[in-house]
């Protein structure tokens, strides 16, 4: 994967004018396949370098078919539900994710399997996004 990147990166180093990324890869039990098209700029792209894409994510209904729960998300939930905070406390499990299971559930989105799966997959995406703006001005500070 990484030896096609450098190859697609070095041809559009080579190249003028528009470049077309095009992607096959696997993602997990899924995959992604398309195309992004950007004017060509070398550097940081922004949005408005980004002048087409076709992307195609296959597969990611793994989430609604990934079955009961597993051991360790089980004892999270039993941890989130106990009476106190202090009871919550007293264990040895960190305390930061039983707490958000508590938080997500008196919302009323902890009634099935897959709403409580769909809070970690929150999380996840939530730290990619802050890894990403934090690299984000990392680049643009040494560029600067």
């Amino acid at each position: 994967m990484l030896k096609t990147f450098v190859l697609v990166l070095a041809g559009a180093l080579a190249a003028s004018g528009a470049t077309i990324y095009n992607l096959n890869n696997s993602v997990g039990a899924g995959s992604i396949s398309g195309a992004i098209q950007t004017d060509g700029i070398i550097g940081v792209l922004g949005t408005s370098n980004i002048l087409d894409w076709n992307l195609v994510l296959n597969d990611i209904a793994f989430l609604t078919h990934a079955g009961g729960l597993w051991r360790d998300e089980v004892n999270t939930i039993n941890l989130a539900s106990r009476r106190s905070l202090g009871e919550i406390a007293n264990d040895s499990f960190p305390i930061f994710m039983p707490l958000m299971v508590r938080v997500w559930s008196a919302m009323g989105l902890g009634e099935s399997d897959m709403e409580l799966r769909l809070l970690g997959v929150i999380i996840g995406l939530g730290i990619l996004a802050a890894l990403w703006v934090a690299a984000l001005r990392e680049v643009v500070r040494h560029l600067g």
